[in-house]
């Protein structure tokens, strides 16, 4: 089985899959406030964070959705009933310096088992505009998991958008169902050419 996931990460027989094309963003703003740097931002988390004051961050810190008509609050209740696995993040920000600070995915099951894993992102050698990184690790959502931004510098905002490569509904009455989605290539392939003479 996968990282932890026993529903989206790999193909059981008792889930039915379907293929929905290339995958809509979730996408979340974060922004500090204050003109002092804040450490470790909690993101997502529902179980923990949801009914905690301001998502379990200090006031200075606002969060949101980057969705026009849905909530950050909508984000983190969907979490719990409908889990995805992220394909792909997008990070973006007016300070380059925001884009160049770690993000640690923390997992917490109800037996006490515990996964923490650190992203830095990485800017692309071929990408020619800045302001934007994309992380290319693969991690799944659901109530359990956090996005930890390791420090969230004086006045700035970050987008983040994460593109969902398989989303999981649970339903005990119906079944379970998985839906697949193509990588959403906003990011150039490499690819290698080899000529023959």
């Amino acid at each position: 089985m996968g990282w932890g996931n026993k529903y989206i990460l790999d193909d059981a027989p008792e889930l039915y899959f379907s293929f929905g094309g290339t995958s809509q963003p979730y996408e979340i703003v974060v922004t500090n406030n204050s003109g002092s740097t804040i450490n470790n931002v909690q993101v997502l988390g529902a179980y923990k964070n949801l009914l905690s004051g301001n998502f379990g961050n200090p006031g200075a810190i606002s969060i949101s959705s980057g969705i026009p008509g849905s909530g950050y609050s909508e984000l983190l209740q969907q979490s719990e009933d409908k889990p995805f696995l992220v394909g792909l993040t997008y990070l973006q920000s007016a300070n380059a310096q925001q884009l160049k600070q770690s993000l640690s995915i923390s997992d917490v099951d109800a037996d006490g088992d515990r996964r923490d894993y650190t992203v830095t992102p990485r800017t692309d050698p071929y990408q020619s505009q800045g302001g934007a990184v994309t992380v290319g690790y693969q991690f799944k959502i659901d109530g359990n998991t956090s996005i930890v931004i390791s420090r969230m510098l004086p006045n700035t905002s970050m987008t983040i958008s994460l593109y969902p490569k398989r989303i999981a509904e649970l339903d005990p009455g119906k079944g379970s169902t998985v839906e697949s989605f193509w990588d959403p290539n906003i990011i150039r392939p490499r690819k290698v050419v080899i000529w023959r003479k």
